[in-house]
């Protein structure tokens, strides 16, 4: 599937300058990141952890910050699942009823956090994506080196 390669991506990368759209929306790159209510303790870690690095490389506005904290949200999504599959295990087992209601057996069936798992986990790669956090969305992400007033810190930019 082609996607069309985002103005900003083209300008920084060099490559075929003269399919620029001009018409294309720019967002006002965030100053500072604050705190978003919306995210439990364990995406508030991943807020903290990789929203500076994404603040300091000009990678979030106030159009995506929403988004990245979608990310956060399936991340922390994905932690819960996996701890309650590492808790309770891959098979649960589940007592069977019959059409009385009396109690004929047992039966093992799949966890259900394995489904949550996998959505969180695959909604997390997407939305990885947008922000270049994935190898293979590294690859369009240009690195430039740390300026001297940071500590030695991977600057990176679309």
């Amino acid at each position: 599937m082609n996607r069309s390669t985002p103005a900003a991506e083209r300008q920084l990368t060099g490559v075929h300058l003269e399919r620029v759209n001009k018409l294309e929306a720019r967002f006002e790159k965030l100053q500072s990141l604050s705190q978003v209510k919306a995210l439990d303790e364990a995406g508030r870690e991943v807020f903290d952890e990789v929203g500076p690095e994404l603040l300091a490389n000009g990678l979030l506005t106030r159009a995506s910050l929403k988004l990245f904290t979608m990310y956060c949200a399936a991340c922390a999504e994905w932690e819960h699942a996996a701890l309650d599959v590492q808790s309770r295990g891959r098979w649960l087992e589940t007592e069977v009823f019959n059409t009385k209601g009396d109690l004929v057996g047992h039966k093992r069936v799949p966890n259900p956090m394995l489904v949550e798992m996998r959505h969180s986990a695959n909604a997390a790669r997407l939305l990885a994506i947008e922000f270049g956090l994935t190898p293979a969305a590294a690859t369009r992400v240009q690195a430039s080196p740390p300026s001297d007033d940071k500590p030695a810190k991977r600057n990176v930019r679309m």
